[in-house]
């Protein structure tokens, strides 16, 4: 990968992704997300999410059934990865490090939601 961590480590934060969006946790996807982040509400609407806040709100409309049953069946394992990051399924959900991460300590974060 073109970021730091290991395969390990990656997989197992896009693990912690998958189970928090499928058993509802809106506060820990809202704390592991990179803002202002841009999606799509469950309607079709594009929109620019600000904050946790506005992330926790729209939580139901980001992350919608369809789009749960969708990623349930996703491996978060040999994911594939490139300069953006790693990807979750065909891109449902990118991440990659956080701006402050260097190659000795280093953190995850939710960059692209394709709803």
């Amino acid at each position: 990968s073109d970021f730091f961590g290991t395969d390990e480590n990656v997989e197992k934060f896009m693990k912690n992704v998958k189970s928090s969006i499928l058993k509802n946790d809106k506060s820990w996807i809202a704390n592991h997300t990179n803002y202002p982040i841009k999606t799509t509400l469950k309607n079709g609407k594009a929109v620019t999410i600000k904050n946790k806040k506005q992330l926790i709100e729209n939580f139901e409309q980001i992350f919608h059934q369809e789009f749960k049953d969708k990623i349930k069946s996703f491996c978060t394992c040999n994911m594939f990865n490139n300069y953006h990051g790693a990807m979750l399924g065909n891109g449902q959900i990118w991440i990659n490090n956080t701006i402050n991460s260097t190659e000795n300590k280093f953190y995850f974060t939710i960059i692209a939601i394709s709803n």
